[in-house]
């Protein structure tokens, strides 16, 4: 339940980080790219395979996130983020 209540502010910094000059263009496409991914029709495990056919898509979308994150910075995540900032403490931010 805190998760759920939580949600408006992790997809407000998703979208703040997409759109913050000072996040590298690469981080942002691999994101966009996973978001794509889940979003065709083609994988290259198809989601009719049951559980694979998923984690391939979820894989792919918490790597770029990982990665888009961990890259981002400190004070850039900080900038973007309205929640309480000890709920990032798990992210062990540079």
């Amino acid at each position: 339940l805190h998760t759920i209540r939580q949600l408006p502010h992790y997809l407000r910094l998703l979208g703040g980080l997409l759109l913050d000059r000072r996040v590298a263009a690469v981080d942002k496409a691999l994101v966009a790219g996973a978001i794509a991914y889940i979003l065709l029709p083609a994988d290259l495990i198809p989601d009719v395979i049951p559980f694979l056919g998923e984690v391939d898509d979820v894989f792919l979308l918490v790597t770029a996130l990982q990665r888009l994150v961990a890259n981002a910075g400190r004070r850039t995540l900080l900038d973007h983020w309205r929640g309480d900032p000890a709920e990032l403490a798990d992210l062990n931010l540079k």
